[in-house]
């Protein structure tokens, strides 16, 4: 079951990327962590985070994405929670973000397709990880999501959309576990 909430949330995001810390051998990372800058596509090899429409997503506006596990193993008992968290982008606009398979690149299709669960190819947010949020007057935003079914190396970004299914307008490079 997913539950997608938004929630406005002004955070003191610092420009660095926190890759997960090596456990045990045994274990799995409870947590991966992503927070950057939005910077342009060309530098998609070298940043996690990148924009395709500067007006919507201005270059230097800041994201955040966690993933944390919770539980143990196995696929039922494994939940995952997603959360996002935007600061500076177009202030009171409505945008949509999807779990995708490849990381972001020079341009939006480079990320491949969204990240489903089951053989149905259908949009709904059972089938795929949904991150929507609507940004307050200072372009400010947060959401979450609740999956048990996404195994290691399926998800590899989130994308944003500005409508849903329409061209991408920024995403964020974060090997989701």
């Amino acid at each position: 079951m997913v539950t997608t909430s938004s929630a406005l949330i002004l955070l003191a995001l610092a420009p660095c990327i926190v890759a997960p810390a090596a456990s045990g051998a045994a274990r799995r990372t409870n947590r991966v962590e992503v927070t950057a800058s939005f910077a342009p596509p060309t530098l998609a090899a070298s940043h996690p985070a990148v924009t395709f429409d500067p007006t919507l997503v201005p270059l230097g506006s800041r994201v955040q994405v966690v993933q944390f596990r919770q539980g143990a193993g196995g696929d039922a008992g494994n939940v995952l929670v997603e959360t996002l968290r935007v600061r500076g982008l177009e202030p009171r606009v409505r945008y949509f973000a999807y779990a995708y398979a490849h990381a972001c690149g020079a341009t939006p299709a480079a990320a491949g397709v969204r990240v489903q669960d089951g053989p149905s190819s259908a949009h709904y947010p059972q089938n795929e990880i949904w991150l929507g949020f609507r940004t307050d007057g200072h372009g400010r935003a947060a959401s979450s999501a609740r999956q048990y079914w996404l195994a290691p190396g399926r998800a590899r970004s989130i994308v944003i959309d500005a409508r849903p299914n329409a061209e991408p307008v920024a995403c964020v490079t974060i090997a989701l576990q």
